[in-house]
């Protein structure tokens, strides 16, 4: 797939990046890491499932394995690690299904050719 403005912003909404600031530097994935996932795909939906699955692996790095943490005077609750990883997966599965229906659906519209071979009949 080739890699527009467009296509990286429709990419970074369906994996929840948005660009809030100036550069990607606020985001999970830089500019250069959107790009290959693009170049390495066939369509929208295939970069989005291969970028929910890196996802889940920054997930799991972010998360830990605490749910809670007490600091003193200050406590902070994460959010579970399983719950985190079963919506990623949760939108692995749903991106992988629209990539194969696009794919299908794209494989279903294009012509083919063939090609016949015509006996005259006997004339007698």
């Amino acid at each position: 797939m080739e890699v527009t403005d467009k296509v990286r912003k429709k990419l970074r909404q369906l994996l929840d990046e948005k660009i809030t600031g100036d550069s990607a530097s606020d985001t999970r994935f830089e500019e250069e890491e959107i790009d290959d996932l693009i170049i390495e795909s066939s369509n929208i939906y295939q970069a989005a499932y291969k970028g929910w699955i890196l996802k889940a692996g920054m997930l799991q790095r972010e998360i830990g394995y605490y749910q809670s943490i007490d600091t003193g005077q200050e406590s902070y609750t994460l959010l579970n690690l399983k719950t985190a990883l079963n919506s990623a997966k949760d939108m692995v599965d749903m991106y992988k299904k629209l990539s194969n229906d696009y794919k299908k659906e794209n494989e279903s519209n294009q012509l083919g050719s063939f090609v016949l071979k015509v006996k005259s009949p006997e004339v007698l």
